[in-house]
């Protein structure tokens, strides 16, 4: 999502529509408002889109969706914080069996007499895997 940057309400820019009776500052915090008023609307259309998706992967989501309630929110917060853990858990998993790997392949150089990088080799591993 792009950050956008609020309207400018510099006092040349506001005097032709500006009421006598508001200052510049004044001007300036409205507009502000306005803006950050469009960047809560625009986070919460994106946040009720991600949700339905997160609890309905399959469903097409437009725009006009009805807003999540607060149970859709928390469902699709658990579900997510579940992908994760398993995510992760499974990183664990690969990283424990790469090093042990890369164990055996230092084992079978030092056996051979040879550098580590030969082994691999050997066994088709690149030093990007």
């Amino acid at each position: 999502m792009a950050s956008t940057v609020p309207p400018s309400s510099s006092p040349s820019s506001q005097t032709s529509t500006q009421p006598q009776n508001q200052s510049p500052r004044h001007i300036h915090l409205l507009a502000r408002k306005q803006f950050l008023q469009d960047q809560i609307s625009s986070l919460t259309s994106e946040r009720n889109t991600l949700v339905t998706k997160a609890l309905n992967p399959r469903l097409q989501v437009s725009d006009s969706a009805e807003s999540p309630t607060q149970a859709q929110v928390d469902q699709a917060l658990d579900k997510a914080n579940v992908d994760i853990k398993t995510r992760v858990r499974q990183l664990q998993e690969y990283n424990d069996v790469k090093d042990i790997g890369t164990q055996l392949m230092g084992l079978i150089a030092e056996n051979k007499g040879v550098r580590i990088a030969e082994v691999q080799r050997d066994f088709g591993v690149e030093g990007s895997d």
